[in-house]
Formats: structure tokens, C-alpha cells, sequence
């Protein structure tokens, strides 16, 4: 890295920081219950989003830099409006804090990982605030996901990893050390199921 960019702004530790998709911006959670969004080259925060009532652990960006998803130690998951920096929508349904967030299946899901051992999905078009699908059989922790298309993985604090894949039946599987059984669907079609 030939060039840095100090950004300052956080009141205390930030715990998440991203470039947005395309990498011309970035995005910082932290222990002051904040996001900021910046501009790295010009050490600007251009907008700051203020909501959560514990500090921000992780958050994530549609591909289309109009949407933002955040989550942390108040058990919540706020969907937000870049720029309007107003709340879209608060999911509830962890019962502890909320390690993970991401998008997925073209952004209209948010998936999410908490310390209460699950895996759960979110509908982004959805009027409810209930999760549309929760993964459990962690035995601790889940404290970090990522997807691909719609496939997800998730890294467990008990020393497990679950994948799952799409497959021509439609269904996820989970063979990473252990083979769990889920049942619900994900939009676009796909449905956990036992392991192979």
C-alpha cells in the first residue's frame, strides 16, 4: 500500500469497516453504535446512519450502492436507505447479538449470523420483520457469513463450518463436518436439506 487514508470520525473501536461494491467508497460500524459512509481518497464521511442501540459489528452494501445492512449488539438487523439515511426496515429475531450481515439472491435477501447460534434470512420485499428462514444446529456462536449466488457458508465458533449449495433439486447442503437437517426455502428457489 503505497498510499493511506486515516478516516476519523468513530468515538472508539470501529469493528467492521468494507469498500462498497465497486471500491470507490467504504463503510465503518462501531463501538459508538455508528456506520459511516467515506470517501477514502478525501478522508471525507459523507453521511453518518444512527439507529442501533449497541455497537455495530458488521455491515454490507447492495451491488447498486442503494441500500445498506447493518447489525450488532442490540439483537437487531437495520436495512437502510443510502441516501436518505433513513431506516427501511429493523428485523428482530435473534435472541443475542448479531455477529454477521450480508446480502444475497440480487440483494433481495439479508442473511445473518448471531451469537445465538443461527443462521437466519431475511426478506428484503417483504413487509414482515420475521426472518423467512433460520439455520440452526451450531453448537455455539456464528460469527461470520458470506454467499455466493445462493449458496452461503458460515463459520461457527464451535469449530464447524456449514456450506450450502444449490443443486439441481433446488436444495442446500451442509457436508462440512457435520450433516444437519433444514427445512424452508430461500428465494430463488432453494431449500436447505440434509447433508449428502
Amino acid at each position: 500500500v503505497n498510499e493511506v487514508s486515516e478516516l476519523r470520525g468513530h468515538e472508539g473501536a470501529v469493528l467492521t469497516a468494507i469498500f462498497n461494491y465497486d471500491g470507490q467508497y467504504c463503510l465503518t460500524g462501531g463501538k459508538d453504535r455508528t456506520i459511516r459512509l467515506w470517501n477514502p481518497v478525501r478522508e471525507l464521511c459523507i453521511k453518518t446512519y444512527v439507529g442501533h442501540g449497541q455497537e455495530v459489528r458488521s455491515v454490507a452494501c447492495t451491488k447498486d450502492n442503494s441500500r445498506l445492512a447493518s447489525c450488532g449488539g442490540d439483537k437487531q438487523i437495520f436495512h437502510w436507505d443510502v441516501s436518505t439515511g433513513r431506516t427501511i426496515r429493523r428485523y428482530r429475531g435473534h435472541n443475542l447479538d448479531v455477529n454477521s450481515v450480508i446480502f444475497a439472491a440480487d440483494d433481495s435477501v439479508i442473511v445473518t449470523a448471531g451469537y445465538d447460534q443461527t443462521v437466519k434470512i431475511w426478506d428484503c420485499r417483504s413487509q414482515g420483520f420475521d426472518a423467512i428462514q433460520t439455520l440452526e444446529g451450531f453448537k455455539d456462536s456464528v460469527s461470520s457469513v458470506k454467499v455466493a449466488g445462493n449458496s452461503i457458508i458460515a463459520g461457527s465458533v464451535d469449530g464447524t463450518s456449514f456450506c450450502g449449495r444449490p443443486r439441481t433439486t433446488h436444495h442446500l447442503t451442509c457436508p462440512i463436518k457435520r450433516q444437519q437437517m433444514y427445512t424452508g426455502s430461500m428465494p430463488g428457489g432453494c431449500s436447505p436439506t440434509s447433508g449428502l
